[in-house]
């Protein structure tokens, strides 16, 4: 699979053909996407794009336990008595080198109580990332555990570009992306060189991203979760994202086509704003 992060400049109105097109940074941009209207916001709509989310509280009561189980799958069965109206449950998977991804939802098993079955590819590192609603208030809950074993045999893949899939990334309003300030992923999803028209509903949106932060600064509270709010079909997808922490990010991005569930995988850097007079900002 190509993925390109491209960089640019201002806003860009995807057509028949690529324009670019300049506008204060306070302002809002729509694109007409022939019928299909992509409303990206601007950077500084933190407050509304930002992901809200308790991590880890204190208070905050869980267990989460990986036991193997039958044909090289383990089991996991997390327990939250500490919860109440659980409105979504999500669980995010990766290895300690960033380059396996799963996103399950895991299936209710008693009061407060979720399971799911995971092959792990490997022995070695895993980081689960549980990101539930309850309450209206998203809780992200951290866990790193260790699989030990051999891997079982994995089964034959083909890459996306294999399956003759392209995937085009922009991110806007500019291609510097800043901590504290909205960035919004636009996706362009091709098929065999035609724009894919398609695109199914997973989990609730058409496209999910997640983000760990890599190398030697990743700890606890650089997760990210964000799904697109605006689900039409394609072939863009667009998921806005607020980064609190600079680094590179390890992003999995999810998406849904012909009955099949696709993963895209970037790193994007994030830094710090520049201050005035003393770096150029994007024009």
């Amino acid at each position: 699979m190509r993925t390109e992060v491209l960089p640019m400049k201002g806003i860009v109105i995807f057509g028949l053909a690529l324009l670019t097109l300049s506008v204060p940074l306070s302002s809002r941009a729509e694109f007409d996407l022939e019928q299909e209207l992509l409303s990206i916001p601007s950077y500084h709509e933190n407050a509304e794009y930002g992901w809200k989310v308790q991590r880890n509280p204190r208070d905050f009561d869980f267990t989460l336990a990986v036991k193997p189980g039958a044909a090289g799958e383990h089991e996991v069965a997390i327990s939250l008595p500490g919860a109440s109206r659980m409105e979504q449950v999500h669980v995010f998977v990766t290895d300690g080198d960033y380059e396996t991804f799963e996103h399950f939802l895991p299936q209710e098993t008693g009061e407060n109580t979720y399971a799911f079955t995971h092959s792990f590819a490997k022995a070695g590192t895993y980081y689960l990332e549980i990101a539930l609603k309850t309450a209206g208030t998203w809780v992200n809950l951290s866990k790193k555990v260790e699989i030990a074993g051999s891997a079982p045999t994995p089964s034959p893949r083909t890459t996306l570009e294999e399956q003759g899939y392209e995937i085009r990334v922009k991110p806007l309003p500019y291609s510097e992306i800043w901590t504290d300030h909205v960035v919004t992923l636009v996706f362009e999803i091709l098929h065999h060189g035609q724009p894919v028209r398609d695109l199914e509903i997973l989990h609730g949106a058409e496209m999910h991203v997640v983000a760990w932060r890599t190398g030697w600064f990743r700890k606890v509270g650089t997760f990210q979760y964000a799904a697109s709010r605006q689900n039409l079909g394609g072939p863009r997808a667009a998921v806005s994202l607020v980064f609190d922490k600079p680094g590179r990010y390890r992003i999995f991005a999810r998406f849904k086509h012909q009955n099949e569930i696709k993963t895209v995988e970037l790193e994007l850097d994030v830094d710090r704003e520049p201050q005035r007079g003393q770096e150029e900002y994007p024009a």
